[in-house]
């Protein structure tokens, strides 16, 4: 268990070498985020309904998606890909730890990342803007 924590803070230690490219990558989330919510205010400032969805339920759609969206497509599994096409995939079997938990942690820090810091950025958004319901 030890060493499955070991590999969970090693990957979180990973992300955190490149701190311009971690804090650029989130930036550029925001941004996006901030992209597609306007669009949407833009379109339903002429509009009070479009498509059967009204502003408020269109908005916090956008909003409540950015939470979802790094759960559910965030993942390292390409990884393995990688491994295999490199031929380090038996440097990973030798281990004596099994290749499907070191995966399985490494995936578990990045959703990690990957969801909390999504909930400030929403958080933050709908704390500045409040909430459009």
């Amino acid at each position: 268990m030890k060493a499955y924590l070991q590999i969970i803070k090693g990957t979180v230690e990973e992300y955190a070498t490149y701190r311009l490219s971690f804090v650029l990558w989130r930036v550029r989330l925001v941004v996006q985020l901030l992209v597609v919510y306007f669009m949407w205010w833009a379109i339903f400032s002429e509009h009070n309904e479009l498509f059967g969805y009204t502003q408020g339920a269109m908005l916090t759609y956008v909003l409540f998606s950015s939470f979802v969206r790094p759960f559910v497509m965030g993942t390292r599994t390409q990884e393995v890909a990688e491994y295999i096409r490199s031929g380090s995939l038996s440097n990973y079997l030798l281990r004596p730890m099994r290749f499907l938990g070191f995966c399985a942690c490494r995936d578990i820090a990045d959703k990690l990342l990957n969801v909390f810091l999504p909930y400030l950025k929403s958080s933050y958004c709908i704390f500045c803007f409040g909430r459009p319901l």
